[in-house]
């Protein structure tokens, strides 16, 4: 078993550069999927305001008051279009979700 001590020795810097005050974010850039929804550019929304570089994910272009800097439309079933997506993010957050109003729209969805 591993000691703490010999854990935190071996680290490249010393703890207290580590950690982060709560309620701020580190400069990354995290891919949000579903951007244009209503969660999602909540989520998009405080993550750029908490300091992260935020690039949004949806089916369709946001409107302006839900639009991120980077704002990319393609459907998450399309493996290119999300490789490019992800390509640079070092996190993901996952909000986006099929949904339906009523059996025509969920029928049309299928």
């Amino acid at each position: 078993m591993v000691s703490i001590a010999a854990t935190i020795a071996r680290h490249p810097r010393p703890v207290q550069e580590r950690i982060v005050p709560a309620g701020t974010v580190r400069r990354v850039r995290v891919l949000v999927t579903g951007a244009s929804g209503f969660v999602g550019a909540h989520v998009a929304r405080r993550l750029a305001e908490a300091g992260a570089d935020v690039r949004g994910l949806s089916r369709s272009v946001p409107p302006e008051e839900a639009r991120v800097a980077d704002h990319m439309a393609a459907d998450l079933l399309d493996a290119d279009a999300l490789a490019r997506a992800v390509d640079g993010c070092e996190a993901v957050v996952h909000v986006a979700a099929l949904y339906a109003y009523g059996r025509g729209h969920a029928a049309r969805m299928e």
